[in-house]
């Protein structure tokens, strides 16, 4: 079931991903949210060797902060600067998390989007 879950979140990704690309950045955000709700019925890492379970909590992590990191820059193509600024901050929630394997470059893509939303949203402070 793990497998599973993170094979169909990485394919709407990959789709979200293609939808953007192709200038359907509405189509791109409903598809990672898609897969944010596939990660969020927390997959079953027990029927996995205990072996290979770290290295498969960071491969979710890692696709969970994608997928929040992408949404929030979508997010912010489409002026919704409030969802914006919430996916950045699940963006920077899943790159905290112990397994995460995420690069500073991408942690401070997600630190951008929170602020310019922040300051989009007249928190000045907040950014």
């Amino acid at each position: 079931e793990a497998a599973e879950v993170l094979a169909i979140a990485t394919a709407c990704k990959d789709y979200g991903n293609r939808a953007f690309k192709a200038g359907d950045p509405a189509l791109g955000l409903e598809k990672y949210q898609k897969g944010i709700r596939y990660l969020n019925e927390e997959p079953d890492l027990e029927a996995l060797p205990e072996a290979d379970r770290p290295a498969f909590q960071a491969q979710l992590d890692a696709l969970r902060f994608a997928l929040n990191n992408n949404s929030a820059l979508l997010a912010l193509k489409l002026e919704t600067f409030d969802d914006a600024h919430r996916f950045a901050d699940a963006a920077l929630a899943a790159a905290d998390k112990p397994a995460a394997t995420v690069k500073d470059a991408d942690r401070a893509k997600a630190l951008y989007r929170r602020g310019f939303a922040s300051v989009r949203l007249k928190d000045e402070e907040a950014a």
